[in-house]
């Protein structure tokens, strides 16, 4: 909790950029690569919606709500995503 109320202020300004940035849809689309898209089921909810968009169109995507996490899931359940991410990785 304190970590993240410290972060804010960055956290911010991190928003507001990538918020400007534009990837045009095809070129997501043609991503070849597995893909793995994890997040904290407890998110607000435009972030399993984001979640839900990318993995329509990525071709070779795996979608992984981390049980009880919110947006912060790597402070909060690290043992969780990492857990996530070697499954996927063995895959």
């Amino acid at each position: 909790q304190a970590y993240l109320q410290g972060a804010a202020a960055l956290n911010a300004i991190d928003v507001r950029a990538s918020l400007g940035e534009t990837t045009p849809k095809p070129l997501i689309a043609s991503f070849a690569r597995p893909v793995l898209l994890a997040h904290g089921e407890r998110s607000p909810p435009v972030i399993p919606a984001i979640v839900e968009a990318l993995a329509r169109l990525l071709p070779h995507v795996r979608c992984t709500p981390i049980a009880g996490a919110t947006h912060g899931m790597l402070d909060s359940h690290p043992a969780a995503v990492a857990a996530s991410i070697a499954e996927f990785a063995a895959a």
